[in-house]
Parts: C-alpha cells; structure tokens; sequence
C-alpha cells in the first residue's frame, strides 16, 4: 500500500491531504485495515484490502504496477484525477476486481490485453482520458460487464465483432473518438443494451436492421457520423426506446411510420440527414433545429425536402 501511495502522488500532497502517510515503506498509522485509511476498505476476516476509492482525490503520478499484488480487491476507482501515463499490464492480476474506473484523467496507452484476466468485472470506466489504440477484439471476454465507458478518447479503428459476446453489458459507450468501419451485426447478441452511444466518430455504412432486436434499449444515439441509407423499420420493434439520436448523418428515405409503435419514446432528433419526411404520428416526438423534414402527406408519400 506504501507503494501505491508514493506512486498517486505524496510529493504533491495528494495522498497526504487524505491520510495515507508511510515511512520507509511502511504505514506510519497503526493499520490500513483499521480506518486509518480512507477510502480503503478491508476484509473484516482476512484483513485483506478489498476496496480502494480514491474519487476526485487530487491524486497525480501514475498507475503503479504494484497495484496487481491486492489480489483480493474487488472495487478500484481512481476516477476524476490527474492520473497520467498507462494503465499497467499488472492490472489483470486482480482477478477478483469486480468495479475498475480511472475515468476522467490523463491516462494514454492501450487498454492492455491482461484484462482478460478479470473474468468477473462489471464495470469497466475509462471514459475522458487520452487512450489511443483500437477497441481490442479480447474486449468479448469480459462477459459480465454491464458498463463499458470509452468515451472522450483517441480510440481509433473498428468496432471488433466480439463486442456481440457482451451479452450482459446494458450501457456502451464509445462517443468521441475516431472509430470508424460499420457497425457490426453481431450487436444483435447484445440484448440486455439500454444505453448505446456513439456520437461523434467516423463509423458510416448502413443501421444494420438486426438493431431491432435490442428491445431492452431506452437510449440510442449516434449523432455526428457518416451513416447511410435508411432508418430501419425494425426499429419499429424498440418498445423501450426513450430516445433516438441520429443528427448530422447521411441518412436518406422516409422516417419509417413504425416508431410510432414505440410508444416510449419522446425525443428524436434527426436533422442534418436527407431525410424527406416523418409519420405524422411522430410530431410530438421530433425534435427539430431546423425545419428541414416535413410531415408525410397522405400515405406516407415524400414531399420537398428543405435544407
């Protein structure tokens, strides 16, 4: 723990504000384990060190590789920092670590391939830092996750098709970076998704139709890409669907009058696309900037689009 705690930043004061004082290596305070440390939590049996929340704590240095000797921890949040350089490849050893988040600090790198090794991890938070590799295709291992934060990175590449595996996983989140590519079928395995986000990339190609069959979905959206062709009318089938975001695309064709059966939603944002018009039932709904999409007239025929 004295390692840790030289490496988030005594020299700065960091640790010190918060009580973690060591000397030579050792806890100057009377245990870890006894409350002398906050944000640590421990094992009331083993007296093993099994939680570490040091959110928004002014914490700066880096990531130390001594991190993966807490074998028995289950929850890591390092979020809201000044945390910088990579994560270490030391992370995969806590193989009990249910939680992980260093979101919102300076961290760069890739996301390294001994996360394999954290079969039970839920949440996965990496969200507003400097990463710069692709999503790795081992990503799919990670079978419990049910939070998986990418967003306001450098990401680049495609979307591997074993995100599919995640079938547990309820938010994704991916917006701005620069991923680019289609988005792939495989999302179709991906039911248990409420959230999913992807604002702000490259990604172009079509909205695959097997989009659908994600009927536990509350958000989508994917504003600022290139994406083409239609609005599927399987998404007719999204009856949990809250809100839709597909602004500032290439989407062409009509607003299929089938959203109207998601009876949910009550936010749909699509202008900047060259969409000709929209279901008269869905005026309540849409939410436009400029008036560039007018209503269908009479059996769903196109009319003049604006721009």
């Amino acid at each position: 723990m004295c390692d840790l705690a030289a490496a988030f930043g005594v020299r700065h004061g960091g640790i010190i504000k918060i009580g973690w004082l060591c000397t030579k290596n050792i806890p100057t305070t009377k245990s870890v384990c006894n409350g002398f440390w906050p944000g640590v939590t421990c094992d009331n049996t083993s007296s093993t060190v099994i939680s570490i929340n040091l959110y928004n704590t002014w914490l700066s240095g880096t990531i130390p590789t001594s991190v993966g000797q807490l074998k028995s921890l289950t929850y890591l949040n390092l979020g809201s920092n000044r945390l910088y350089g990579r994560i270490p490849t030391s992370i995969g050893q806590l193989t009990s670590l249910l939680y992980l988040a260093v979101g919102t600090n300076k961290l760069s790198g890739s996301i390294p391939s001994s996360i394999v090794f954290m079969k039970f991890l839920n949440m996965l938070d990496l969200r507003a830092n400097s990463l710069n590799s692709t999503i790795p295709s081992y990503i799919g291992q990670l079978t419990n996750l049910t939070f998986l934060g990418l967003y306001y990175n450098k990401i680049f590449g495609t979307l591997p098709n074993t995100i599919g595996n995640l079938t547990n996983l309820q938010t994704f989140d991916l917006s701005y970076n620069i991923i680019t590519g289609t988005i792939p079928t495989s999302i179709r395995l991906m039911t248990s998704l409420i959230g999913f986000y992807f604002t702000s990339n490259k990604l172009y190609g079509t909205i695959p139709s097997v989009i659908g069959l994600l009927t536990a979905i509350k958000y989508l959206s994917g504003n600022i890409n290139k994406l083409t062709g239609s609005i599927p009318t399987s998404m007719g089938a999204l009856i949990n669907l809250q809100s839709l975001g597909l602004e500032y695309n290439s989407l062409t064709g009509t607003v299929p009058s089938q959203l109207c059966n998601d009876t949910k939603l009550n936010y749909m944002a699509l202008d900047n696309n060259k969409l000709s018009c929209y279901a008269k039932c869905l005026t309540s709904v849409i939410y436009r900037y400029v008036y560039d999409i007018l209503i269908c007239s009479t059996g769903n025929a196109k009319v003049m689009i604006l721009y």
